[in-house]
């Protein structure tokens, strides 16, 4: 998750409250509740890979199946990093500098603002021009965090 770069973050980070999730009968977690405060260092732990994803899965907005609630910050700006980003690459052909200009909220950003955010994850020169279903899977994780950013420039 990242703070939403252009404020400090607040004292609170995120508030959940009585949390719940059954899936197909089978309780995966009941009733969590914790605050976390500017500072705290956290870690999420549970009996299996599927009980800590269902978690993630609501606190990122993706699962809307659940009891209790979850608060972030008001100076927060919710963002993740899927396990699996193929839907963004899969059967697109564009170069690195179309496929970023589709999650900016400039739609008519020209290539040099362009090139400004691609340099921030070192794609620069030529290598911008290049189809993003080329790239490693390294690359395109670089990418998918500037298209987070890209879409609040």
């Amino acid at each position: 998750m990242f703070n939403n770069m252009d404020r400090e973050p607040g004292d609170q980070i995120l508030q959940v409250e009585g949390l719940t999730k059954v899936v197909n009968g089978e309780v995966y977690f009941k009733d969590v509740s914790f605050m976390v405060n500017k500072g705290d260092k956290i870690a999420l732990l549970g009996p299996t890979n599927l009980v800590t994803t269902a978690f993630y899965d609501i606190i990122t907005g993706r699962d809307k199946d659940f009891s209790g609630e979850f608060k972030w910050g008001v100076t927060i700006t919710p963002a993740d990093m899927p396990i699996d980003n193929s839907e963004y690459f899969e059967g697109n052909n564009e170069n690195l500098i179309d496929w970023l200009r589709n999650y900016t909220t400039k739609p008519d950003a020209d290539e040099q603002f362009l090139r400004g955010f691609l340099g921030k994850m070192l794609f620069s020169g030529e290598e911008v021009l290049k189809k993003v279903s080329v790239l490693s899977g390294g690359r395109k994780d670089a990418l998918h965090v500037l298209k987070d950013d890209a879409s609040r420039s």
